[in-house]
């Protein structure tokens, strides 16, 4: 789900021009509705996002907002802007060593 701070706010939904203008944007969105109740992503899934941002305000739990698509979904917001992997590379490096050391199949439990 895209999001914008310009335009008309912070709404789910509500997708910026320059987002339009990617390859799948649209078709996406519409694959993932018909895929919800219908097909999962059987892998464990590790969500990592900005503390600071507006997901949490916007969603509350942001991990509830996968679990319709995935059967294990794990992960936290960090204290970073939009670019993780710039302001916090080793949490997000250890954070993903954790996800792939784990034996297949196991959840991963934080």
């Amino acid at each position: 789900m895209a999001l914008s701070g310009s335009g008309s706010g912070l709404e789910p939904g509500w997708v910026s021009t320059p987002v339009r203008g990617l390859p799948g944007a649209s078709i996406d969105r519409e694959h993932d509705d018909a895929d919800v109740g219908q097909r999962k992503i059987h892998c464990p899934l590790l969500l990592l996002w900005s503390g600071r941002g507006a997901l949490p305000r916007l969603y509350g739990d942001v991990l509830d907002v996968w679990r319709p698509w995935a059967e294990q979904v794990t992960g936290h917001g960090l204290d970073a802007t939009h670019f993780l992997v710039e302001d916090q590379p080793e949490k997000v490096a250890a954070e993903l060593m954790a996800l792939l050391s784990t034996p297949a199949g196991r959840t991963i439990h934080r």
